[in-house]
């Protein structure tokens, strides 16, 4: 951070979307009637004079006004200001800025200069993640992600800044908060490519040491993946079908005794235990919110060898028509294979089988978490829980809040 930002005690909590456009009421042109400013009012302007740091002439859709409002503005700008106080001088506040002018987008060192947002990698890094999804950049929204991104970047100094970025969408697209505690459930979901090749080799390579009941199902599993078919192969190995009684993951940790084993075996099965529960912990936060949200991680076979890639699913309808997207999280990974992949699992969510399979991991999910006020409590399969807490996302009531072109 640079020496001279400060981030404000208090920040508007965000929108239940922070990836959207902005609707704007389209007004008349008032500029020769007298028209009373509104505190809390969101208006659009354009920079006519740089009198001062703090202090500018403004074209507003009423009129040109001399303003106090503190920014790097050059004369041109166009963005949103929030009206603060009229009297006994009219105070704005930056309030937004559209990412395109003249239908080009802005480059990232302008919005930032136009915000009055420091320059550096976080700032440049958010802004550009935002102006790729959204026709309008809201100033608080960035400083509150930037917030939270300070936050989890005291305990985890060396983790890559997009998956941080990442995580403060996906909390905020729930409505929760990006917590330390929530980030190690969320950052520890996208270990199971390492984790995985390790389990099944050991796995196979100790199965005299399994019960018979379990070492004939590990069998049976070994036979069904070496015939390569993929929503098999997906039905057997991933965690997604905990509930089916042939899955790997439902074999290991609901019907092993973990006091019976030991060494390796052990060892392993206590990293995929406590995986378990962060994928647990991250599908249900999804599940919860508004749509259909659920992370799958995607057993395939390449060269011989079991890999794994997490897939994003996202179902949500308008009216009538539903709308479903998935998005690979390792795209260079899946990318050899990635169209016959993406094609089986497009039929797959858009059968009626598919969508039952759906609905019924989304039962098994509600059915160990509930919302007590502020908070989202989670029971893992385990019986530890998991509490996060839900933000307070309408402080205000929109109909109070106008936005004037």
């Amino acid at each position: 951070m640079t020496a001279d930002f400060k981030f404000p005690n208090e920040i508007d909590p965000l929108g239940s979307n922070i990836n959207r456009t902005l609707d704007f009421q389209k007004m008349p042109n008032l500029r020769q009637k007298q028209v009373s400013f509104r505190i809390g009012e969101i208006l659009r302007g354009k920079i006519i004079e740089v009198i001062s740091p703090q202090q500018a002439v403004i074209s507003l859709p009423n009129g040109t006004f001399t303003a106090e409002i503190s920014g790097r503005f050059q004369s041109g700008d166009e963005l949103f200001f929030r009206v603060q106080a009229v009297d006994p001088s009219l105070v704005l506040k930056i309030h937004s800025v559209f990412v395109t002018k003249d239908n080009k987008k802005l480059p990232t060192n302008e919005l930032i200069r136009i915000l009055d947002l420091p320059k550096t990698p976080l700032f440049e890094s958010i802004v550009e993640r935002t102006k790729e999804r959204a026709n309008v950049i809201l100033r608080d929204e960035l400083i509150s992600q930037a917030k939270y991104a300070n936050n989890l970047l005291e305990n985890n100094p060396k983790t890559n800044l997009s998956l941080i970025l990442y995580f403060i969408d996906f909390a905020l697209e729930n409505n929760l908060e990006p917590s330390k505690e929530f980030f190690q459930h969320f950052k520890t979901l996208f270990e199971i490519n390492d984790l995985f090749p390790k389990l099944w080799s050991i796995i196979i390579s100790n199965i005299e040491l399994f019960p018979d009941s379990v070492r004939r199902q590990i069998q049976t599993i070994r036979n069904s993946v070496q015939s390569n078919q993929l929503i098999n192969i997906f039905k057997l190995l991933s965690p997604n079908f905990f509930y089916n009684e042939d899955n790997l993951f439902e074999l290991l940790l609901s019907k092993l005794d973990f006091n019976t084993l030991s060494g390796d075996i052990k060892s392993i099965l206590e990293s995929l235990k406590k995986w378990y529960t962060s994928f647990w912990v991250v599908n249900t936060s999804a599940t919860l919110s508004f749509g259909t949200t659920l992370y799958f991680i995607l057993p395939y076979i390449w060269e011989n060898n079991i890999r794994f890639t997490t897939l994003r699913y996202k179902r949500k309808r308008f009216g009538t028509v539903e709308e479903q997207k998935i998005a690979f999280e390792d795209e260079e990974l899946i990318e050899p294979i990635r169209g016959n992949i993406e094609e089986e699992f497009q039929h797959f969510f858009s059968n009626e089988d598919g969508k039952k399979e759906l609905n019924l991991m989304q039962q098994h999910f509600k059915r160990q978490s509930r919302k007590e006020g502020t908070r989202l409590i989670v029971k893992t399969p385990f019986g530890a829980v998991q509490i996060l807490r839900i933000l307070n996302l309408n402080p205000e009531n929109p109909s109070n809040v106008s936005i004037v072109i």
